[in-house]
């Protein structure tokens, strides 16, 4: 395996579904179920390539994190982040991206989307189908 990742994620029905998704792509993942363990990991793992974020979550929250993030020399620009939400609307979007992310994918995605948000990061890859991931209805209100 190659690349690592860190999945953000406070549910953790979520957070395994992008660590399987990850590790059949043969990333290596790093998990945090909020914004502080998240930056905690990110300090600690230096190879860190990429970050996916949820956006609501206890302690320290996905925007928290990243404005926290990008305000550090060293994570400006790397890694990249991909904001993941059920915030659909377009100021939500805007806001992720204002505060730092570099791609949003709206809850629930597909693998074909997942797929081609990473390529759009320049992370080449394919998923030989295209299959609905499912979130349980009490996770909606993240």
């Amino acid at each position: 395996m190659g690349r690592k990742v860190l999945v953000v994620e406070d549910s953790q029905i979520q957070r395994q579904t992008i660590h399987r998704i990850m590790e059949a792509l043969e990333w290596r993942v790093v998990e945090a179920a909020h914004g502080k363990q998240a930056m905690e990991q990110l300090l600690h793992h230096d190879d860190i390539e990429l970050i996916t974020l949820d956006w609501h979550m206890p302690v320290m929250d996905g925007l928290e994190f990243l404005s926290t993030c990008r305000s550090m020399p060293e994570f400006a620009e790397t890694p990249k982040v991909m904001m993941m939400s059920f915030e659909r609307t377009m100021p939500a979007i805007v806001r992720a991206i204002s505060a730092g992310a570099d791609e949003y994918i709206i809850k629930p995605f597909t693998l074909e989307i997942f797929t081609q948000k990473l390529n759009a990061l320049g992370f080449p890859c394919r998923f030989p189908f295209d299959e609905k991931i499912h979130l349980p209805d009490d996770e909606a209100g993240e």
